[in-house]
């Protein structure tokens, strides 16, 4: 027996309209949001709040807190992104990596550490 679709856009095509238009204007009105620096003095200001709303460990805030402009580089839009950086299981290491070995990274403190290797890609043939 067909599960029903959780979703109509599946079953009405005009449903992939608002969607899309979503997808569109979001980044559009995030642009226009970081146009000016008192606009993005503001984003800063919600960004900063988010971040002590979500992680109590001074420190790790301290780790987790830009030291360039919003929107200089991607930023994250997600509501469990932090809480899992806070988990007991997870490291936030901001020293730079000097070398990435199969089975961890050395940062340039030489400690270390196990990780998965980072993925990579390129535009072609290397």
């Amino acid at each position: 027996m067909d599960r029903p679709s959780p979703s109509p856009v599946p079953l009405v095509p005009a449903a992939h309209q608002p969607a899309r238009a979503g997808i569109y204007w979001v980044p559009e009105l995030l642009s226009f949001a970081l146009a000016t620096p008192e606009r993005r003095r503001g984003i800063q200001r919600l960004a900063l709040a988010h971040l002590h709303r979500q992680v109590s460990d001074e420190d790790l805030r301290a780790g987790l807190t830009p030291d360039y402009t919003n929107g200089c580089q991607r930023t994250p839009i997600s509501d469990d992104w932090y809480p899992t950086l806070a988990e007991p299981n997870v490291d936030v290491v901001t020293d730079p990596i000097a070398e990435v070995r199969p089975h961890g990274i050395v940062t340039a403190d030489g400690a270390e550490r196990p990780a998965a290797p980072p993925a990579a890609s390129t535009p072609g043939p290397t």
